[in-house]
């Protein structure tokens, strides 16, 4: 016997919302199509919290590179493990940009801003003194700083949780150079 007899037989004894509720639960397509907008709902909001894109836009004295402005080429490192995208970035001739104190606490304690949470401490210990800021939760992004021979910024984003011993790795989604306005 086919499952939607089934659902006929066992409610046609009910009262009507009782039955348009149980008939919704059996419907394979009412799921999928469920799941997928879950999914998709999933993914824009995770773009739409992605707190490195504002700090990137809003950056004082800086905006988006014009193609005749003078700027040090930035590599293609999107997908890349943060230690292999370091290293092609400092390559094209990037230097890292410090924006906290020795100890890892902010340059600028007067905002008030948080330690490096989540992988923050991981990439401090390595010496990765561009690290700017990492979240402890979700996709656990981290923002790195660079600047270039001609004063201008570099910011790399990355996903991901960073394994300190090397087991697996933050990827690189996001590179944006800033140009001074």
């Amino acid at each position: 016997m086919s499952i939607p007899r089934l659902i006929s037989r066992a409610t046609t004894n009910m009262p009507r919302s009782r039955t348009a509720d149980i008939v919704t639960v059996w419907n394979p397509r009412a799921w999928t199509r469920n799941i997928l907008l879950s999914a998709l709902a999933a993914i824009l909001l995770t773009w739409s919290c992605d707190f490195s894109h504002a700090e990137v836009d809003d950056e004082a004295g800086f905006g988006p590179c014009k193609p005749a402005m003078r700027r040090v080429r930035v590599p293609r490192i999107g997908g890349l493990s943060y230690d292999d995208a370091r290293k092609k970035v400092l390559a094209a001739g990037w230097k890292p940009l410090m924006t906290r104190e020795p100890d890892g606490s902010m340059a600028d304690a007067a905002e008030g801003s948080p330690d490096l949470d989540g992988n923050g401490r991981v990439f401090w210990s390595r010496g990765y003194v561009e690290v700017q800021n990492c979240a402890g939760t979700a996709l656990a992004r981290c923002a790195f700083n660079f600047v270039d021979k001609n004063g201008n910024r570099l910011k790399v984003t990355t996903a991901g949780e960073e394994d300190p011993k090397g087991a697996f790795h933050a990827t690189v989604d996001r590179a944006v150079a800033l140009c001074r306005r």
